[in-house]
């Protein structure tokens, strides 16, 4: 019987999620209205990130900052976040609900939308993915190659909201992202 990578995979995470008494993630949304205030963290790094304070929540973006430049301070925007569950240990029932920033809205306009895979202006989808604690590595080509035609192929790296010991989060993947990650003509690592 010749078996599929994807549904071996699905099927060992069953497995171990029937082995250690494990839930499957969780996810909702939140939707609210607040001002935000805006702060750049880690300005003077090579990857600097955005700090959201919302009235309610206050939110790492592990996102470029100049992707909401368009939120300015004094304004209410319409915020739409989803939340994931997560637990403080693998085997603790301590839940932690991780928000993410999905959409802002201000009036109508949606001004940011993390479902929008920025590399082919197509749709992504929330899916469970692998995550390494590695940062993705290699040659120029390569790392040129993953900035520009696969970022969104389907691995969250630790250095994101994920708590230590789980070993897939939810993520955003771009089918178009996966198919170049899958394909020929991608560098060598």
């Amino acid at each position: 019987m010749r078996h599929f990578p994807f549904a071996l995979a699905l099927s060992c995470l069953s497995l171990a999620f029937a082995l250690i008494g494990a839930e499957p993630i969780k996810e909702r949304t939140v939707t609210f209205e607040a001002v935000p205030k805006l702060t750049v963290m880690g300005a003077e790094t090579k990857h600097p990130y955005a700090f959201l304070l919302l009235e309610r929540h206050g939110l790492f973006c592990f996102i470029d900052p100049s992707k909401l430049k368009l939120i300015q301070e004094g304004r209410k925007y319409r915020f739409e976040l989803i939340e994931v569950r997560t637990y403080f240990q693998p085997e603790s029932k301590i839940e932690i609900w991780t928000p993410e920033l999905h959409r802002v809205f201000y009036g109508d306009s949606v001004i940011y939308d993390a479902s929008i895979c920025k590399i082919h202006q197509a749709a992504k989808k929330r899916t469970e993915v692998p995550v390494t604690y590695n940062t993705p590595g290699g040659s120029e080509a390569y790392l040129k190659a993953f900035r520009t035609k696969f970022r969104h192929y389907g691995l969250i790296t630790g250095r994101s909201a994920v708590m230590p010991g789980n070993p897939t989060a939810m993520n955003w993947v771009c089918k178009h992202c996966k198919a170049a990650k899958e394909g020929r003509g991608v560098p060598a690592p």
